[in-house]
């Protein structure tokens, strides 16, 4: 019984070093993503393109899309109507 006894903390100090390990590396691996920039090129590449399909109705990047919105088109109105000439 004093075998088991003498062990018993054995497994709790063995998961506190595995999850030490685990986080050294979790945070290694965040390091090096966010000094890298992948997750940034990864979202602002497609969303470049999504937000203008967003404002503007067009798959283009929201400066060359604004071209294409209907609100932009060189239209006049006028109360009185067209002659009719």
């Amino acid at each position: 019984m004093k075998a088991i006894k003498k062990n018993k903390g054995q497994m709790v100090i063995e998961m506190i070093l595995v999850m030490t390990v685990l986080l050294s590396l979790v945070g290694l691996v965040r390091s090096s993503l966010q000094s890298s920039e992948v997750f940034k090129t990864l979202v602002q590449g497609p969303w470049r393109v999504l937000s203008g399909m967003i404002t503007s109705g067009t798959w283009d990047s929201p400066s060359e899309a604004v071209r294409w919105h209907p609100a932009y088109y060189d239209n006049h109105g006028s109360l009185r109507g067209d002659d009719g000439q």
